[in-house]
């Protein structure tokens, strides 16, 4: 995630944790596989532990998939963060995306700060019950999408669809203010719809535009059908996951731009959660 703007202070407050507060960089010994193992383990835990739901007349459940869909560091940071990226679906289709992350205490290098940041990606509201006290509740759908000027009609077969979106997501850059850091693209997806055949929906995947590994964009794209099933088109949706301004362009083109994310709030559809628990900076214990 790309850093903060002032009003995550205000949301640490909300939370009734220390105000984020610049760490002075320090010579730290580089985390040791074992260790990032036990702290995958302990995201994928408290993943574990999250009910997401589509709301509306009715709650329905969503279902959280087995594996982290990204592990990633930023040791770049002077608050050295690690976290892991998961996914709710619908049919197997995405509704919630999260990082459960974690970064040193503002004041105490000897704990860590347990971080939450999520986006819906449902055309549903949703609710993510985080704590006792703290619930994520959208109010409004969390993704547009954008029909991808002359691309190519989607393929018939199942891995030349996989090309085409790989291809069609590398024609895309995106890139994060205030320097128009350019944001790298994973090529591999994240995530990818099963083999499936619906009514309107062939096939589809999640990407995401990374800074160093870790994420800051992440980009839906799915294959469409229209009035009719030889009618198909592909559709893009992009979900900030950063509270700067981002873009994202097809050669000189802007296709969509976000203005920096000032107010998190429990009700947004991207959301941002620091500090929602302390950890000891020991790394857990490793799963056997």
């Amino acid at each position: 995630m790309l850093p903060r703007p002032p009003a995550l202070i205000a949301a640490a407050i909300l939370l009734s944790v220390m105000p984020g507060v610049a760490v002075e960089a320090e010579e730290d010994p580089p985390t040791q596989p074992a260790d990032m193992k036990a702290w995958q383990q302990l995201y994928l835990d408290r993943a574990r532990a999250l009910v997401a739901t589509e709301t509306g007349d009715a709650e329905t459940p969503l279902a959280l998939q087995t594996r982290a869909l990204l592990s990633y560091s930023n040791p770049v940071r002077p608050d050295v963060q690690h976290g892991g990226v998961f996914l709710w679906t619908r049919d197997d289709r995405p509704a919630v995306i999260a990082a459960i992350w974690s970064a040193y205490h503002p004041e105490d290098r000897m704990r860590r700060s347990l971080c939450y940041e999520f986006h819906s990606l449902s055309d549903r509201t949703v609710k993510v019950p985080v704590s006792k006290d703290v619930t994520w509740r959208t109010t409004e759908p969390g993704i547009t999408w954008i029909r991808l000027p002359k691309a190519p009609k989607p393929a018939a077969s199942r891995p030349l669809r996989l090309t085409q979106m790989r291809n069609l997501v590398a024609d895309l850059s995106a890139a994060g203010k205030p320097d128009e850091a350019e944001l790298r693209l994973l090529r591999q997806p994240l995530y990818r719809y099963p083999d499936r055949e619906s009514a309107e929906i062939l096939d589809g995947a999640i990407f995401t535009f990374v800074l160093g590994t870790d994420p800051e964009l992440f980009l839906l794209i799915e294959a469409r059908k229209e009035a009719t099933a030889e009618d198909l088109t592909w559709h893009i949706a992009p979900a900030r996951f950063s509270g700067t301004e981002l873009s994202l362009r097809t050669g000189n083109t802007v296709l969509w731009s976000n203005p920096p994310w000032d107010v998190y709030s429990r009700e947004s559809i991207y959301d941002f959660l620091y500090g929602i628990e302390t950890l000891s900076a020991e790394p857990p214990v490793a799963p056997k």
